[in-house]
This record gives C-alpha cells, sequence and structure tokens, in this order.
C-alpha cells in the first residue's frame, strides 16, 4: 500500500510538470481560441483509478491533436499555422510527459504490455464514430458545439467516400457475379447496371445545384432499399409519399404544438412526450383536409387558403409523461463500468387549447425527417455543406416526382424543386397556394416562371415551354471541386403524371 501511494504521488507529481496552458486570445484560425487548455483537459479525464486516468489523458490529448490535424485540411501535408503548431505542441507535449510519469510510476506490464502507456484505448481513427463522443466523450466534456459541428463537416467526408467506395465495390461484385452466371448470349450491360445506374443518379443530382451532401445520402438510401426489397415479404417496402404535405410548426396558445415535415408529424400538448404522427392530406372546398393516423388526434384540421392551420378550439389529448428514471450501470467488455439512466413512462391525458394556429418563424431542413440523414452526413458524416442547414420553406408544399411524354420532369424536394429537361437540371423554388378547391404550384423560373394545377387525378398541368439552363459535370478541380460546362434544353409543359 505504501509503495502504491508513493508511485501515485509521484505520478501526480509529474503530471504537475505538463500543466503547460493555452490562452483563449484571438488566434488563426479563429476557433483555436476555443480549444481547452491542458490542465482543463487533465482534470476533465480525471477518475479515481490513477492509471485509467493515465490513459484518459494520454487518448484525450491525442484525440485533440487529430481534431486540429483534421480542421487544418490540407494543411496537415503542407505546413499548420503557427497557431495550430503551437497548441499542437502543447496536446503532444503534455501526452509524451503524462505517459512517461505514467510509465514511471507504473512500470509493471499492463493488459498484456509492457509499458502502461503502450496500452491505448481511445485511439480511434477519426472516422471511427466512437471517436470523440464514446468513452472519453470529448466533444461534451471540454470542447464546444461548434468545434464538434466543424469536425464532423470535415470528417464527414471521408466517411461518406468510404461508405461509397464500401457500397460500389459491392454492386460491382454482385455485377460481376451476374455476369458470370449469366446464360450463354446474353448481352452485357444491357440494361444498365445498377452501379451505372445510381452513379448518373448521383451526378444528374448534383448537376441540379442540390446539395451534394444530400445527392449521397438519398443515393446511398435508394440503393440500400433496392438492396434489400428483394428480401423484404410484400407491403414491408414503404411506399413514396406523393402529393401536398406540409412543413413548419404550428404552436398553439399554450403548449399545444404541431410539428410537420415531409413525412410525419410531431404532437406535442402540455408535458406530454412529444408523439409521431402519420398524417394524409385531401383537397376541400376549404382547404386542405389533414387527417392523422392513430388515437392521438382523431380529429381532422384544415390549412386554409391563408395559410393558417384550423382545428378545434380545445381537445383532450392522450399520451405519456415521465415519471421518473431507473438507474442501472452499463458494463464494457475491459471490465470499465459507467452509470446509466432510462425513463420511466405513464399513461396521461391533458387539455389543450387549440384553435387557429399560425406558422412558426421559418425553420430549416434538420427539421425535416427526410433532411435528417443529409444532416447526419453533414453534421455526423457531413463535409460543410451549407445548403443542407439553410432555410426551409415553411406551409404547404409538394412532395414527389412526375413526368411527361415530351421529356419535361420535375422532383420535389425539402429544399425546392429540380426541374429537368432530357438532361438539363436545375434547381428552383417554387410556392404551393389554394384558388378555391384548386392546389397551384408556381415554380420560380428564372425570368420565364411557370405555373401548375394539381388535380384530382394526381396529375400536373400546365401550358407552353419550359427552358432549362443547366450544368454538366466536366471534372474536377485540383482541390477537389467538380467542374462544370452549361447544358440547355427546351420541354413543353403539357400533363405530368407520377413517375413510377
Amino acid at each position: 500500500m505504501r509503495h502504491t501511494t508513493r508511485a501515485f504521488l509521484l505520478f501526480s507529481a509529474a503530471l504537475a510538470l505538463a500543466s503547460r496552458t493555452t490562452t483563449a486570445q484571438s488566434l488563426n484560425p479563429p476557433y483555436l481560441s476555443s480549444m481547452p487548455s491542458v490542465d482543463k483537459v487533465k482534470k476533465a479525464m480525471q477518475v479515481s483509478d490513477p492509471k485509467e486516468t493515465a490513459l484518459r489523458q494520454i487518448g484525450a490529448f491525442w484525440q485533440l491533436q487529430e481534431i486540429i490535424k483534421a480542421l487544418s485540411g490540407h494543411r496537415e501535408f503542407r505546413g499548420y499555422l503557427p497557431d495550430e503548431k503551437t497548441l499542437l505542441d502543447a496536446y503532444w507535449t503534455a501526452e509524451y510527459q503524462i505517459s512517461r510519469a505514467a510509465d514511471s510510476a507504473f512500470p509493471a506490464s499492463y493488459k498484456g504490455f509492457k509499458h502502461l502507456s503502450e496500452y491505448t484505448p481511445y485511439r480511434y481513427m477519426r472516422t471511427d464514430p466512437r471517436f470523440g463522443v464514446e468513452d472519453l466523450d470529448l466533444f461534451h466534456a471540454v470542447l464546444t458545439p461548434a468545434i464538434q459541428a466543424q469536425y464532423d463537416q470535415v470528417v464527414g467526408v471521408e466517411r461518406a467516400k468510404i461508405a461509397v467506395r464500401a457500397h460500389e465495390d459491392s454492386i460491382a461484385r454482385a455485377e460481376g457475379e451476374r455476369r458470370m452466371t449469366a446464360p450463354p448470349g446474353a448481352q452485357p450491360g444491357q440494361p444498365a447496371t445498377q452501379l451505372e445506374k445510381e452513379q448518373a443518379a448521383l451526378r444528374r443530382c448534383v448537376e441540379s445545384g442540390r446539395s451534394e451532401t444530400q445527392c449521397l445520402t438519398e443515393g446511398i438510401g435508394k440503393s440500400f432499399m433496392n438492396m434489400i426489397g428483394g428480401f423484404l415479404p410484400p407491403g414491408l417496402t414503404p411506399p413514396a409519399i406523393v402529393g401536398v404535405r406540409v412543413v413548419g410548426t404550428y404552436p398553439g396558445p399554450g403548449k399545444f404544438a404541431l410539428s410537420f415535415s415531409n413525412e410525419s408529424a410531431s404532437l406535442t400538448c402540455g408535458d406530454l412526450v412529444p408523439q409521431p404522427l402519420e398524417y394524409t392530406t385531401t383537397m376541400t372546398a376549404g382547404g386542405v383536409r389533414i387527417a392523422f393516423d392513430g388515437n392521438a388526434l382523431p380529429f381532422p384540421f384544415t390549412m386554409r387558403a391563408d395559410g393558417r392551420l384550423a382545428g378545434p378550439a380545445e381537445a383532450d389529448i392522450s399520451g405519456e409523461v415521465v415519471t421518473g428514471y431507473q438507474q442501472g450501470i452499463r458494463t464494457y467488455s475491459d471490465g470499465r463500468t459507467e452509470p446509466i439512466s432510462r425513463p420511466i413512462y405513464e399513461p396521461r391525458t391533458r387539455h389543450c387549447a387549440i384553435g387557429v394556429l399560425a406558422v412558426s418563424s421559418p425553420t430549416t431542413q434538420l427539421a425535416s425527417a427526410s433532411a435528417l440523414p443529409a444532416a447526419t452526413l453533414d453534421f455526423v458524416l457531413g463535409g460543410g455543406d451549407k445548403k443542407i442547414w439553410a432555410a426551409s420553406p415553411t406551409g404547404l408544399r409538394l412532395s414527389g416526382e412526375y413526368g411527361s411524354q415530351a421529356g419535361l420532369d420535375l422532383e420535389f424536394r425539402p429544399e425546392g424543386v429540380v426541374v429537368g429537361c432530357r438532361q438539363a437540371v436545375i434547381l428552383r423554388q417554387y410556392l404551393v397556394r389554394l384558388e378555391g378547391s384548386k392546389v397551384m404550384i408556381d415554380v420560380q423560373h428564372g425570368a420565364t416562371p411557370f405555373t401548375l394545377m394539381l388535380g384530382s387525378d394526381g396529375k400536373l398541368t400546365g401550358s407552353g415551354t419550359v427552358k432549362v439552363d443547366g450544368r454538366a459535370i466536366t471534372g474536377s478541380s485540383p482541390n477537389g471541386d467538380f467542374t462544370y460546362a452549361p447544358r440547355s434544353a427546351s420541354c413543353e409543359v403539357g400533363v405530368l403524371a407520377v413517375a413510377g
């Protein structure tokens, strides 16, 4: 016991030598001013076990260096800025000194390693989902949400590329096996392989001007559904959402609110836990009738021509409330433990005033379930794609893909509508408005806007000719960005039916 106490005291004294701190002055890049000091990191990683404390501190300083390297971009290979180099040196010095102090204080082997510092359980790769959030929980312990967002944006590109490469490899292997087992006389490459179709769809999406992250996310999602579609029982493949939808949050006079995305809605009333709801829309003389599945809202709402959502004056809403938390312990494979808690739910009914609701301030696309995968790629797998976080229009929207025999096609997305004429595509904003019992869609197409009417048969009709001045991917620049050349085409509007 005396030897252990002496070793711990020596170890603590040695750690004091690694207490060099950073100053939160105006640094270049500016985010460095928010990076934690050495002392703050050491204190945040401290636990009762001195060996585990050393391992956590070593891992934390290693991860902090990786964060700076990732955020430096090309400078990681071409040379850091002075402030980056200073902070990297401070973190590296702290890691080195703690390693030396730990090995001196605890000279015996540890978990099969000759020295304690050689055991590195927290050195996750940057693309590892556990980096910064598991075990050490570094992003919450010593870093700001802004730094986490920056890091996730940068590293997300690499994660996305890895996912795409793995996905393309799997498709290529499947196509190779298909050709090997094809009967004699079969025409290779006809029809286009699944990989070629997906690459063409991704190219078209990017050429339209949509977010590259959104395009990548949708491509992976569609591919996954294509892959598992053949293994799902009939009826389990979710149908495409087509027609009039609602986007935005509509708060009531009290604690009632309905929040809509393209796919579903969320209901809150008092202290009830938010409830997800599926909804359908039907055009009536008084506006768009919105009905909800389930028992939570057995009555419909109406979206009026003035953009307000009308419901009953008041109603009793059934749901659940959190009445407490169940405490427990999580045990990891290496014997480490941590406390966890789970909420305890009980059914309740609350009375809420509703009435006529106006949409709140504009939301972002992150509020839409259809944008969540891309927001995840941009925030966890993203690449600084600002279009993902841009403001998304609220109110009535349209969903689905429509096409005509004349070659015109429209893809309605949360952020706008992709107008396509044969190979030329471009992203445009649009507005859905009500004219009596008619649903009108005004497409803001530059100097030549056009209007469509949504019929009771689900088809869009319009008149005139639409010229699409788009772009075609021609290659990439030295920094990895796409290069483009102009591409144009003209198509008659006519009647557009739901694709597929």
